[in-house]
C-alpha cells in the first residue's frame, strides 16, 4: 500500500512539473526532467533505494509511460497547436487522481456521492491548474476554464471507473485530445456567460442522476450522458439538447418495457435495462460530433445544415434502433432480414412487422421535432425519417451478417447511427434542401 502511495504522489509530481513549465512559459522545464527519468528508468541499473522503488517492473513502466505521454502532449503543445490549459487540465487530473481521492472522498460512502465528490474535486484542481496557468497573461476566459475544467473532469471520472490505474497514459492522451477537439471550435461558443454554463451544467447533471436513480443508465452510462448533453447544449443549445434529450427518455422507458417478461424470455438488456457508457457512446458520438461541426461551419467552409440533418439523422437511426428493438422482441413471428427466413425471438439481425413500424414512427418522430426546434421544414423532417429508417434497416442487416463474430452489438449500432447520418446529409443535399 505504501508502495503505491509513493508511486501515486511520483504521477502527481511529474503532472505539478508540466503546471510550472506552463507558469514559466518553459518547455524546456518540462521536456529535460521527464527525458531524465526516462533515460534513468531504462538504461541505468536499478541499484540503491531510488531504483529499488521505481525500478519495479510494472511501477517503473508505468511512470515511463506516464512520462513519454507527457513529452508527447508537450511536443503537440509546441509544434501542432494543442492550447496550453488543455495540456494543463489533462496532465494535471489524470496525474492528480489520487490526491482528488484523498481530499474528497471519505470511507463508506454510496457510489454515486462518491462519483459526485470526486467530479467536483477534479473540476475544482482543472479550474485551479487553468487559472495559474494564466498567470503569463494567456487569456483563456472564465467560461473555457469552467466548460474545460468541468468536461476533463467527467472525463477522468469516466476513465477512473475502467482505465486509471491500467492505462493511465491512454487515459491522458485521450482526454487531451478529446478536449483539444471541443477547444477548436469558434471562441465565441465558448464565450457564454458562466451562470448560463452552470445552468446548462446544472441541466445535464441533473437529468444524469435522474437516469441513474431510476435504473435506466449505470455510474459509467450517466457520466458518458451528461458529458454528451453537455457537450451538445454548449455546441448547439437546449433546442439541440432536447431532440437529444427525446431520444434518451424514450429509449429508457422502452429498454424497461415488460422487462420482467423480456428477461423470462431471456431477451433482456444486462444490468436490468440500465445502459452502459458504451451502449450510450455508440448511440450518440456521430450527433455530438456533428454539433461540433456545426459550431466550426465557418471555419471549414461548410453551411451549417450539412450537421444539422447529420445530428437529427443520427438520433433518428438510433431511435429507430431502438424502439424496434425493445418492441420487436415483444412479439413472435421474427424474421432474418438478410433471408426472411423464422429466426428465434432476439437472434441479431431478426425483424418483426410490430418492431419494423415502432422504428418507422420513432424515425419519423424524430424528424418531426427536428422541423419544429430546428427549421429544416416537412421536406427536411422526410428526409430525416427515411434517414433514420435507413440507419434501422442497416443495423438489422449488420446484425445479420457481422454482429458476433466481427462486431460487437456497440459496433453494430454505431454504425446505425453513422449511416443514419450520412443518408440525411445525402437525402438534404439529393433534395435540394441544403446547399455544400
Amino acid at each position: 500500500m505504501q508502495d503505491r502511495v509513493e508511486k501515486e504522489w511520483l504521477f502527481a509530481l511529474l503532472a505539478v512539473l508540466v503546471l510550472v513549465g506552463s507558469i514559466i512559459e518553459e518547455i524546456i522545464v518540462i521536456i529535460v526532467p521527464l527525458s531524465l527519468i526516462v533515460i534513468i528508468v531504462n538504461f541505468i541499473p536499478r541499484r540503491g533505494g531510488v531504483f529499488r522503488f521505481v525500478g519495479k517492473e510494472k511501477g517503473s513502466r508505468r511512470i515511463v509511460e506516464f512520462s513519454m505521454g507527457l513529452i508527447l502532449l508537450t511536443l503537440l503543445v509546441t509544434f501542432a497547436g494543442m492550447p496550453m490549459n488543455i495540456f494543463v487540465v489533462s496532465s494535471i487530473l489524470v496525474g492528480g487522481v489520487y490526491i482528488i481521492e484523498k481530499v474528497m472522498l471519505v470511507r463508506d460512502i454510496s457510489p454515486i456521492r462518491e462519483v459526485a465528490g470526486f467530479v467536483i474535486g477534479a473540476w475544482f484542481l482543472g479550474a485551479f491548474g487553468q487559472v495559474l496557468s494564466m498567470v503569463n497573461g494567456i487569456q483563456i476566459g472564465t467560461s473555457r476554464v469552467v466548460f474545460f475544467a468541468v468536461i476533463g473532469g467527467l472525463l477522468v471520472a469516466l476513465a477512473r471507473e475502467d482505465w486509471i490505474g491500467k492505462n493511465r497514459t491512454a487515459s491522458m492522451l485521450s482526454i487531451a485530445l478529446v478536449l483539444w477537439i471541443l477547444s477548436l471550435p469558434a471562441f465565441e461558443y465558448l464565450d457564454i456567460i458562466p451562470q448560463q454554463l452552470m445552468f446548462g451544467i446544472g441541466i445535464a447533471g441533473g437529468l444524469g442522476y435522474i437516469s441513474w436513480r431510476v435504473g435506466s443508465a449505470s455510474i459509467t452510462g450517466m457520466l458518458t450522458g451528461i458529458i454528451f448533453s453537455l457537450i451538445v447544449i454548449v455546441f448547439g443549445g437546449f433546442t439541440w439538447f432536447s431532440i437529444m434529450l427525446v431520444f434518451f427518455g424514450v429509449g429508457s422507458l422502452v429498454a424497461r418495457l415488460n422487462y420482467k417478461e423480456k428477461l423470462q424470455m431471456g431477451v433482456a438488456e444486462e444490468n436490468e435495462g440500465a445502459r452502459e457508457a458504451k451502449n450510450v457512446f455508440a448511440n450518440t458520438v456521430i450527433a455530438a460530433i456533428c454539433v461540433v461541426g456545426f459550431s466550426m461551419n465557418t471555419q471549414l467552409g461548410i453551411s451549417g445544415n450539412i450537421f444539422i440533418f447529420g445530428f437529427a439523422g443520427a438520433i433518428a437511426a438510433a431511435m429507430s434502433d431502438t424502439l424496434s428493438s425493445e418492441i420487436g422482441i415483444l412479439f413472435e413471428n421474427t424474421r432474418l432480414i438478410t433471408t426472411f427466413s423464422k429466426v428465434e425471438v432476439g437472434t441479431d439481425g431478426g425483424v418483426t412487422v410490430q418492431g419494423s413500424l415502432a422504428g418507422f414512427v420513432g424515425a419519423f418522430s424524430i424528424g418531426l421535432l427536428t422541423s419544429w426546434t430546428l427549421g429544416v421544414g416537412l421536406g427536411g423532417a422526410i428526409v430525416i425519417g427515411i434517414a433514420g429508417v435507413t440507419g434501422m434497416v442497416g443495423d438489422s442487416v449488420l446484425g445479420a451478417s457481422l454482429e458476433g463474430e466481427w462486431m460487437s452489438n456497440e459496433g453494430v449500432n454505431f454504425m446505425a447511427t453513422l449511416i443514419g447520418a450520412i443518408a440525411s446529409i445525402g437525402g438534404a443535399i439529393l433534395g435540394g434542401i441544403v446547399l455544400l
